[in-house]
């Protein structure tokens, strides 16, 4: 069994030279890119267009980074459909995301 992760952020763990791209990044997808956000409990599930793939790949690349209590599940559908993202992790994660997004629960 897996020892426990910490829930805490740790920032250092982008560069600084790519932090604020990071930053602008996650405001973008979350804001702008986003087809539509589900707010759940326990979790946040961001959809987006197809073409949105390798924006959103590279913001889990960097996210994990500097929060690894939280978990990632990536759905791809074919024909290039949507993809979602649901963003999980321990009690209290999905606030603190939402928190951090400015997304209100629905």
């Amino acid at each position: 069994m897996t020892e426990p992760v910490p829930f805490a952020c740790d920032m250092t763990a982008i560069p600084l030279a790519e932090r604020d791209a990071h930053f602008e990044l996650a405001r973008r997808l979350s804001t702008e890119t986003a087809t539509d956000v589900r707010s759940e409990p326990d979790s946040l599930t961001f959809v987006f267009p197809a073409s949105a793939y390798d924006a959103m790949t590279r913001f889990v690349a960097s996210e994990r980074l500097c929060c690894p209590f939280l978990e990632f599940f990536i759905d791809v559908l074919p024909q290039q459909g949507p993809i979602s993202l649901r963003l999980s992790g321990p009690p209290g994660a999905a606030a603190f995301l939402r928190a951090e997004l400015g997304i209100t629960e629905t």
